[in-house]
């Protein structure tokens, strides 16, 4: 299993912090995690927390200069590389969004996607590109706070959840 990691560019909470800490130390067994080159946010932490852990990761780069077609190059590359995303993005809006773009391009590529909004109301996620609805999965081997265990799993007509 090849496992991509993204989310929001910007700082984000403790608690999406420990979600992700949590995530790694658990599936650590399989690394390396692919990760973009963000100097920030989650791209930015999951590097830092990776090197802490001593575990593997692959970064996907951005060619010079960064342009928005760049950064979509890079994150489908990632995704396409990837047999799984796990996505943390800031909020429930996509426009001009990596982290949604990344959970796009691995929802209509097939393959498994889970967003970790954990106090996001079920009526404001997004119903477009193939996605027509939202499946709530609890992770509980990550051994974190219940509300922080919970991903968004879109749902469609090629879908079929299985965690």
């Amino acid at each position: 299993m090849s496992i991509a990691l993204s989310g929001t560019r910007y700082d984000f909470s403790n608690d999406t912090k420990a979600a992700i800490s949590a995530f790694l130390i658990s599936n650590r067994s399989h690394a390396p995690f692919l990760v973009g080159d963000c100097r920030s946010g989650v791209d930015r932490y999951v590097r830092f927390f990776c090197d802490c852990i001593r575990v593997k990761y692959h970064t996907y780069l951005t060619e010079d200069p960064r342009t928005p077609a760049s950064l979509r190059n890079r994150t489908i590359a990632m995704i396409s590389a990837a047999t799984v995303l796990y996505s943390f993005p800031l909020n429930e809006r996509f426009s001009r969004s990596g982290s949604w773009l990344s959970i796009f391009a691995a929802f209509s590529g097939g393959k498994k996607c889970f967003v970790y909004l954990p106090f996001c109301k079920y009526a404001d996620l997004p119903t477009c590109r193939g996605i027509t609805g939202w499946a709530q999965v609890n992770f509980s081997q990550l051994n974190i706070s219940d509300h922080n265990s919970f991903f968004w799993f879109p749902t469609g007509s090629q879908t079929k959840l299985e965690v």
